[in-house]
């Protein structure tokens, strides 16, 4: 009965530290006539030192792991592609850029972070984009 407590809390450690990809797209009057959809795509992963990659979201959200292991997707190139392929694939421009790169220390020393040294640190990248009709874009 302790074997399984204990791989019960590790499968729960495990989820709770994931990384994640996510893919947002929103459409709205409110946005404006040449604008089709709001794009926000968003994720974060775990690193070791702040540089070695442990744990992120897959890139591939069609995939059937939603993480992925020892790979540095938590990046702006790799959100930027994903935002180009959706407009691509409907034939829009992008627009209005808003990216927030952010880094966070795991462990906290009574509620202060503590930077040195990093041991385990959440990245996340958050891209916000709008996707307008072609020449709509100014």
């Amino acid at each position: 009965m302790t074997r399984l407590k204990i791989a019960a809390c590790m499968a729960a450690a495990s989820i709770s530290l994931a990384g994640c990809f996510s893919v947002e797209v929103a459409s709205s009057p409110v946005l404006g006539e040449e604008v089709k959809q709001h794009v926000i795509v968003d994720c974060y992963g775990w690193y070791l030192f702040g540089s070695l990659p442990l744990i992120c979201g897959n890139k591939n959200v069609d995939s059937w792991c939603p993480i992925s292991l020892f790979r540095d997707d938590v990046t702006p190139q790799v959100a930027y592609e994903k935002v180009k392929s959706l407009s691509e694939r409907e034939g829009c421009e992008i627009d209005n850029f808003h990216l927030v790169d952010d880094n966070e220390v795991m462990f906290e020393f009574y509620s202060i972070p503590v930077p040195i040294p990093w041991i385990v640190v959440r990245k996340e990248i958050s891209l916000s984009a709008y996707l307008v009709e072609k020449g709509g874009a100014q």
